[in-house]
């Protein structure tokens, strides 16, 4: 591919307009690439996030089930405690994202 780089060399020597709109291409050609792999992290990082919370809602709702038979082991016979309740503030959380 050497002889492609001497023709844009040439091309860029022919006039200062034409490599200039060569430079201007080649920036707008990086930009575009690093736009194309940000895109791709993203949507890679987005994918990863999804299946941590997943999990995370798993292991909520695990500890939702230990909580509420141990609340209901806790009353005595026909008692008249009041139903079992988690404040949101009390559940543990995922990752914030």
């Amino acid at each position: 591919c050497p002889t492609l780089f001497e023709l844009f060399a040439e091309l860029e020597d022919y006039h200062p307009l034409i490599a200039l709109k060569w430079l201007l291409g080649r920036i707008f050609a990086l930009l575009l690439g690093n736009l194309y792999v940000f895109i791709l992290a993203l949507m890679d990082e987005i994918y990863n996030k999804i299946e941590e919370e997943k999990l995370v809602r798993a292991n909520i709702t695990l500890w939702e089930a230990n909580m509420i038979k141990a609340y209901n082991s806790s009353i005595t016979g026909n008692g008249t405690a009041a139903p079992f309740y988690v404040h949101p503030a009390d559940v543990p959380r995922g990752p914030c994202w």
